[in-house]
């Protein structure tokens, strides 16, 4: 048995290992004896740490019902001395390797349970369904280097990961459960998702939506309802409070929405009465929910197992921390396979392809675990002449609005500290200067020497397969550039090549941004398509040298002149090699 806490809001990660004695319920009518037993351990001294399955939800309310449990025991804790020093570097995982993954829930199933949902809410027996598919995938190696890749996509607030006999858990939750401290209780339902933009401005539009929402915020409030009467069950009269509706809090691919309610413990009561009161956490199940939950047995095809249930650990003191299980997946370590779940709450205004778009965005992080680039430097390529850089509030502004996007540190006076030093030690002649910012907010310099290139024509080509314009680290600057010399390989004979996204337009050259002249005017084609804004493009848009355009490839090969720039280089004009 292994626990290892990530629970970064208000505690101390923690680990606990080697326990005293192991409590386990595997029937519903075990869940409180098995509760009661920790509960007493707990008062005796020792430290508790285990999860709660959903379907152990029966064993706290009959009126709760759920599939049948699968292999996954509904309870398990450990009891423990004390948590141990966490040192992931006197432990280091061993590889993992994770397969592709497949959603278990097809479209025309999703659409028919979406269909019975909306007519379970018609006849007045729901409100909100909190409905949620599966999706498997093959998986050998071992699983706390996937959890530590998964939690640093994510960067959940509450991550956790267990080991129990062949199953391993891994949980990237960016949700609170409850926590207990010293009598006084804090929930801090999610409910309300929207993705996070590809760039700044996006970004901030799609921050935007989610904060004005009527719909997301008819559906927070549901829930923080739901709540508040759960705690009302075990709370001090009186003492049942909201604050902070509808913060919407970043990760690194999405915005969700949180509301907070407090509560306070009166004398006799522990972390087991809120236990009982409130699980299963009603952001995953819905309300009212009792009834709710009838309908989602109903539409699901299978248990849920962790997902929507809790992980988390107890003090001696009784002070305690569980997380609401979202973006956790169940390793079958015996078996060889992953098993994740996501879902959405569905309302009367739902419309079906946001939800299933939704689930999508909830699942993005598995698809793509290294786009919240914490393992990559941001990055700026600068000219530097006689003691003089080009463009360089341009080049610091792009550094720090990426910065920002991917949450990490930029200080601005350490920044430039570092490149006037430069600076002042090359003074004469050019150079190339690569200016790195890493996740911990560190600055590095390099400095290389530069000559411009001649100023003749340069052969160009089209890549040989397009881009997603849905890739978000096209749109940032990254140390990241072997998919870039995939694209434009060295041994190619071109000065480069000129990449087009999945729609056919031209976005720009794996080195600088892309001009086109048709009739007199000069067009660089909108970010939107899938591409770095770089500096002097940016300058030249806002001096009305250029203007934006999409361009489709016939547009481009049809084109008076065709034109390679960048901060570095200039203006270059380029031959397009149709025939590449």
């Amino acid at each position: 048995m292994f626990f290892h806490f990530d629970f970064l809001e208000g505690a101390e990660p923690q680990i606990f290992r080697r326990p005293r004695r192991i409590l386990v319920a595997n029937e519903t009518n075990e869940v409180q004896d098995c509760l009661a037993a920790v509960e007493q351990a707990v008062a005796c001294g020792a430290w508790a740490a285990g999860f709660v399955s959903y379907e152990a939800a029966s064993g706290f309310d009959p009126g709760l019902v759920t599939h049948e449990p699968g292999r996954l025991p509904l309870v398990v804790f450990g009891l423990f001395s004390r948590p141990e020093p966490v040192d992931w570097a006197g432990d280091e995982p061993g590889p993992s390797v994770l397969g592709d993954w497949r959603i278990l829930t097809p479209r025309s199933a999703y659409h028919q349970a979406f269909l019975t949902i909306q007519d379970a809410i018609s006849q007045g027996q729901t409100y909100q369904v909190n409905y949620s598919t599966r999706i498997k995938a093959e998986f050998c190696g071992d699983a706390r280097a996937l959890y530590r890749q998964l939690q640093a996509a994510q960067q959940g607030r509450y991550g956790a990961y267990a080991e129990w006999e062949e199953f391993s858990l891994i949980s990237a939750s960016p949700e609170l459960f409850f926590r207990v401290d010293d009598g006084r209780i804090l929930c801090r339902p999610m409910k309300g998702t929207i993705g996070r933009g590809r760039f700044s401005a996006e970004d901030e539009a799609q921050m935007r939506a989610l904060q004005e929402s009527a719909k997301d915020r008819a559906e927070n409030v549901m829930i923080v309802d739901l709540i508040r009467n759960d705690l009302g069950k075990v709370a001090a009269t009186g003492s049942v409070a909201t604050q902070d509706l509808f913060r919407v809090e970043r990760y690194p691919t999405l915005y969700s929405m949180t509301s907070t309610v407090t509560a306070e413990l009166p004398s006799g009561r522990t972390w087991r009465d809120v236990m009982t009161a409130l699980f299963p956490c009603g952001s995953i199940t819905g309300a009212p929910k009792a009834s709710t939950m009838r309908i989602i047995r109903e539409v699901e095809g299978s248990p849920r197992g962790i997902y929507c249930g809790t992980l988390g650990y107890v003090s001696p003191d009784g002070n305690a921390v569980f997380n609401v299980a979202i973006r956790t997946l169940t390793i079958d370590r015996r078996r060889g396979w992953a098993e994740f779940s996501a879902g959405g709450g569905i309302t009367a205004d739902s419309n079906e392809c946001l939800e299933y778009a939704e689930v999508q965005t909830k699942s993005q992080f598995l698809f793509s675990p290294q786009w919240s680039a914490g393992g990559v430097d941001l990055l700026e390529t600068m000219r530097l002449e006689q003691g003089r850089y080009a463009l360089l509030e341009a080049h610091i502004a792009r550094l720090q609005a990426s910065a920002e996007y991917f949450g990490r540190p930029c200080s601005e006076p350490q920044v430039l500290a570092k490149l006037h030093a430069t600076a002042g030690a090359l003074t004469e002649g050019g150079w190339r200067i690569r200016l790195l910012l890493d996740a911990a907010g560190g600055v590095a310099v390099e400095a290389f020497p530069w000559q411009p290139t001649p100023a003749d024509n340069h052969r160009v080509a089209w890549a040989h397969e397009p881009v997603s314009s849905q890739d978000r680290m096209l749109f940032h600057k990254t140390n990241h550039r072997a998919r870039y010399v995939n694209w434009h390989p060295p041994e190619s004979g071109f000065f480069d090549h000129l990449l087009w996204n999945d729609e056919g337009y031209a976005t720009e050259f794996t080195r600088g941004n892309l001009v086109a002249e048709v009739n007199g005017t000069l067009w660089t084609p909108p970010i939107e398509c899938g591409l770095l804004s770089g500096t002097m493009r940016q300058w030249l848009l806002d001096g009305g040298w250029i203007k934006v355009a999409r361009l489709t490839r016939s547009e481009v090969e049809a084109a008076d002149q065709l034109w390679f720039i960048n901060s570095l280089e200039g203006w270059i004009p380029v031959e397009l090699q149709t025939d590449a």
